[in-house]
């Protein structure tokens, strides 16, 4: 339902946004350059900032963007490095309590407590015959 919305709402800002150029267009290609002036000394300093922006002080300040980006990245990488030597360390830890707990004859343990089931319930089972 929320889908069939949406695409209705698409739709119909698609259309709006036609219907809108559509009746700008005949506006826009009246427009002549004529009425605008542009003063010279404005155009001058557009083309000298256009000269200046181009020049070493550009380089310099894109080195410098990716400079930071670069050393943010690392900080990013060592911080998921260090949480992930946390949780290594964790798991270790875990894992060597388990180990603790989990001791070497520990299916010897089982069978015997197993072996002494069976005895038990023959037994039970001779009892009531």
């Amino acid at each position: 339902m929320a889908e069939i919305i949406g695409l209705i709402i698409l739709i119909a800002s698609f259309l709006l946004m036609g219907i809108m150029i559509y009746r700008k267009i005949p506006l826009l290609a009246e427009l002549s350059l004529e009425g605008i002036k542009i003063r010279e000394g404005m155009l001058k300093r557009i083309k000298n900032n256009v000269r200046n922006n181009i020049g070493p002080r550009t380089v310099s300040s894109s080195q410098n963007l990716l400079l930071k980006i670069i050393s943010k990245a690392r900080i990013l990488f060592l911080k998921g490095e260090n949480k992930m030597g946390h949780w290594l360390n964790a798991l270790r830890q875990k894992s060597v309590k388990k180990k603790k707990v989990f001791s070497d004859n520990y299916w010897e343990k089982l069978k015997e407590k197993k072996r002494g089931r069976k005895s038990i319930v023959e037994e039970n089972s001779e009892t009531l015959e």
